[in-house]
């Protein structure tokens, strides 16, 4: 009986020690921000244009700067009335917090009309954010 009791307290030992290695073999989480608005379907075209022309260029810039892991445009036609959407992946929140700055910064900068343009054409916002887990 005490033998069968040690040999369950070392299964449970090497079980822990195999599930903390696998803990700490997964990579760190990364951090998302996605950016839901919603746009008349007529003010579509014109909102594509500007971030295929405008921000994606930046978006670009600050990717090959290490300050965006990536980002994406999503649209819809079909579904509900969130159809023009976008987001961005970052290293951490505190990271998505500077990004943020530094792509609106240089909107305003290259594109000054821009931020009014696009507010314009929205109807209602809303932003979620989350942590990314692999």
């Amino acid at each position: 009986m005490k033998r069968m009791v040690i040999q369950v307290v070392l299964g449970l030992f090497l079980f822990a020690g195999l599930s903390s290695a696998q803990e700490a073999a997964r990579p760190e989480p990364t951090f998302m921000a996605i950016n839901f608005n919603k746009v008349k379907m007529m003010d579509m075209s014109a909102l594509r244009k500007m971030w295929f022309e405008q921000a994606v260029p930046i978006l670009d810039d600050l990717k090959k700067e290490g300050k965006l892991l990536d980002y994406g445009l999503m649209q819809h036609a079909w579904g509900d009335e969130w159809n023009y959407n976008f987001y961005f992946v970052t290293k951490s929140h505190e990271d998505y917090l500077v990004f943020w700055d530094e792509y609106i910064g240089r909107m305003r900068e290259k594109h000054p009309d821009s931020l009014g343009e696009y507010l314009g054409k929205i109807l209602e916002h809303k932003d979620n954010l989350y942590t990314l887990y692999r």
